[in-house]
């Protein structure tokens, strides 16, 4: 459409452009990084480093110093017993003194308490005047009278507040309810039941605590053990799931958390079992509100308690739905479980539970990877199925070869329905030779969360002596990585027939998968199965990946004793924290490193690590053929383990700016100005900027000749020059509009179709040619990730 060309000598041609996509040029390539196909990536942000504090039961005096040790160490959340004989010490007379002060103490300090409503009192008790009254199921009235009162006092809605107004939101029903000494029915209590009775105490106390806080946050109280079926129990019982998150306490008799023993299996295996459970109650949340070590006990040194901390949380914060893990305790208080001595020293759990902190609070588990070689038995990948399914004792069921896998492109698919009546189960037998000495059998399973299911491993020996070990119990409803280790004694509890000495003798032979269930009890659902392996190994290396810091934090312990191995840490340039945090800086040629590891936690990351922060243009900067050059700067957050250096540093490795997507790609924008040809635009303009610190890069933006008409993001990231490139940042980038001079209506048409666009939607332009001019104002709509988009031209 022509207009009046006097009126158009400032004419703009304006294009309305929804969805246009334009061909990528060769200069403004955007790429993905692809996902291992073995990561199970977390929601970032893990906040759930707690400890027991028990502030006001213990150590009221001294509360300073203990706060003092919880923020040092950098504790983000701490489980405080609100004992309800010490608050309403007669019927409606109540004294919250102390508990008013720690609330302020919390919200001081930063943070988070868990209040612990445990136990009775002898007033309200079913059994008044034992010794241990406030043990046995309290009056049930005046227990949820009790949590209202409470819940409200510290809910911050101005309505009964404590002075100040300070906000407590989470709140645990009762301690170790399952346990017979700290939750008793007095005698002649109808009915005789635990579940029911706990069930009934937990349903008050909920409804009593959303009555005065809708928002409250109430937690079952903490199982001694992972009692999953007390749990499941008071559920049933109980009629209704009386609680926002679950809570276990799963000691583990001072056993390493990798290590199979009799009645808890491995920390995986129990975790588990309540991520199962949990699942079927809606994804309830799961916090470990006690776990610990006790020095006293004779062999449990120092040193071992800091190294199964350490892995405890690794393994626990890589499993769904964990969110919370509250060591037992803070202090010692007349035993040996204490970060802290009881003269108030730090012990060796101190400083590695402060270094352990430092490294994963508000990253994200990434993923776990095998370092070790292992042989296949099967990886479903080949057509048919390679196993023979056998049922026994009227089980039922079909298995079939599936696209849901964990690796390559298939998985197996059992279904099974294995009767209440009977011992019934499934056998995927397969008999492999898997040569001599305990072996470890790996394999990755998907269930439905059954809570009856169990899945066994059989092995025969030379002698013709059967073992069957556990491999997972409950298997829940996600792909989990899962082992058979049969160099711990208890995998080998269960043998029969040939020489039955307990001991695998000779050439083993790998037999078979067994889908097992409880007795007496129903199990039906289904099981998917892939990557079955074996290798031999007793101290295997350990692989976990977290990610913080906008890096990999790669966390490597031996199962057992110290391996040499070489594990590919992605970066050549890295920085090793021990557990004590103490650094160093070995090498690791293209990324590789060669260390001997033991069973204490190595972090491994790489020495430079940047995070975007800021940049001077946040919308798109317009360039003209034949405009100015565009000064502009980018800011990064060092989040790495060393000093960046920049002008003015003398010798030391200086920081620059690279163009990324792909590293060091020509740039149409570059100026005579920069730092190195067309790639490096900037050094560091601060002489040194500290881990932590934000450091600029200040440089001039070139305006191009001949370029095609469009926008163009370029990307960029500092890298330390010619000693390691550092991770790539998504926010990092500049848009540049650029319009190059038109002198006809014919070469305006080259630029756009103004019929219609490749992707066959319409649009329209306006434009006049006054004394052979084109005036315009262009205007695109969008970007989509990874490609180039014509999408703001002002």
């Amino acid at each position: 459409m022509f207009f009046n060309l006097n009126k158009l000598q400032k004419f703009i041609v304006r294009i309305v452009l929804f969805t246009f996509i334009v061909q990528i040029l060769s200069y403004a390539l955007f790429a993905l990084e692809p996902v291992s196909k073995k990561s199970t990536v977390r929601a970032a942000g893990i906040d759930g480093f707690g400890v027991n504090a028990h502030i006001k039961q213990r150590y009221y005096n001294e509360k300073a110093t203990a706060f003092s040790k919880m923020t040092t160490a950098g504790v983000q959340t701490a489980r405080e017993q609100f004992i309800w004989g010490d608050i309403e010490i007669s019927n409606n007379n109540w004294v919250y003194t102390q508990y008013d002060q720690l609330a302020q103490d919390y919200d001081t300090n930063s943070i988070s308490p868990l209040g612990l409503l445990a136990y009775g009192t002898d007033w309200a008790s079913t059994y008044p005047g034992q010794s241990d009254s406030d043990m046995y199921l309290p009056n049930l009235d005046a227990w949820a009278d009790f949590v209202q009162h409470t819940v409200e006092r510290y809910d911050g809605d101005g309505n009964s507040d404590v002075p100040g107004g300070y906000v407590i939101s989470d709140w645990e029903m009762w301690n170790e309810p399952n346990h017979s000494g700290y939750f008793k029915l007095a005698p002649g209590t109808n009915p005789n039941n635990t579940y029911y009775w706990y069930g009934q105490l937990l349903k008050r106390g909920y409804q009593a605590a959303k009555a005065a806080n809708p928002n409250a946050n109430v937690v079952f109280g903490g199982t001694s053990g992972s009692d999953v079926s007390f749990i499941k129990n008071v559920v049933d019982q109980s009629g209704g799931v009386y609680f926002d998150t679950m809570a276990i306490h799963p000691y583990r008799d001072f056993g390493k958390p990798e290590e199979f023993k009799t009645g808890q299996d491995t920390l995986q295996y129990q975790l588990g079992q309540v991520i199962s459970l949990a699942k079927n109650y809606g994804n309830k949340p799961i916090w470990l509100t006690e776990i610990g070590w006790n020095t006293d006990v004779p062999g449990l040194t120092e040193t071992i308690k800091a190294n199964y901390l350490a892995r405890t949380f690794q393994i626990a914060l890589s499993m769904p739905l964990v969110q919370k893990i509250f060591i037992y305790d803070l202090k010692d208080a007349g035993d040996g479980f204490g970060l802290i001595n009881s003269s108030w020293s730090n012990k060796t759990s101190y400083s590695t539970y402060q270094t352990l902190i430092s490294k994963l609070s508000g990253g994200s588990f990434s993923g776990r990877e095998d370092v070790v070689s292992q042989t296949t038995i099967d990886d479903v990948e080949s057509g048919g199925i390679n196993w023979n399914v056998l049922r026994f004792n009227s089980a039922t069921g079909n298995v079939s070869r599936v696209s849901d896998h964990y690796s390559g492109s298939a998985g197996l698919k059992i279904e099974y329905n294995h009767d209440n009546s009977s011992n019934a189960y499934t056998y995927l037998y397969k008999p492999v030779s898997i040569g001599s000495g305990n072996p470890i059998i790996s394999m990755a399973l998907k269930g439905t969360n059954d809570f009856n299911m169990v899945i066994r491993v059989r092995l025969r020996d030379a002698t013709g002596e059967v073992f069957q070990g556990i491999a997972s119990r409950s298997p829940y409803n996600e792909w989990q990585y899962v082992t058979a280790n049969f160099n711990d004694a208890d995998q080998r509890a269960v043998h029969w027939d040939g020489n039955n000495d307990g001991v695998l003798d000779g050439n083993i032979t790998f037999e078979g998968i067994i889908l097992d269930k409880n007795e007496s009890i129903g199990s039906n659902g289904l099981i998917y199965l892939d990557d079955v392996k074996y290798f031999h190994d007793s101290n295997y290396l350990q692989k976990y990946i977290f990610t913080n810091n906008n890096h990999n934090i790669t966390c490597l312990w031996a199962a057992s004793g110290s391996v040499t191995q070489s594990v590919n840490v992605g970066s050549s340039q890295i920085a090793l924290t021990s557990r004590d945090g103490s650094i160093s800086y070995p090498s690791a040629p293209g990324g590789v490193l060669s260390h001997n590891f033991s069973e204490s936690i190595a972090y491994v990351e790489p020495t430079y690590s940047s995070s975007f922060q800021s940049k001077s243009n946040a919308s798109t900067i317009v360039m003209n053929e034949g405009d100015s050059p565009s000064d502009v700067w980018l800011k990064f957050t060092n989040t790495g383990l060393a000093n960046w250096y920049g002008t003015g540093s003398g010798s030391n490795p200086k920081v620059i700016l690279k163009t990324d997507n792909s590293l060091g790609r020509s740039s149409a924008f570059s100026h005579s100005s920069w730092y190195h040809e067309s790639d490096q635009p900037a050094m560091l303009d601060e002489s040194t900027v500290a881990p932590g610190a934000v450091g600029t890069f200040s440089f001039t933006l070139g305006v191009p000749s001949g370029a095609t008409a469009g926008v163009y993001r370029e990307r960029f990231r500092p890298i330390a020059d010619g000693t390691s490139d550092m991770n790539s940042v998504s926010d990092a980038y500049l848009d540049v509009a650029y319009i190059p001079t038109v002198s006809s209506a014919s070469e305006l048409n080259n630029l756009v179709d103004p019929r219609t666009n490749p992707s066959g939607y319409g649009f329209w332009w306006d434009y006049g040619i006054p004394n052979n001019t084109i005036y315009r104002d262009w205007f695109f709509t969008q970007v989509v990730p990874n490609n180039s988009y014509l999408y703001s031209m002002l």
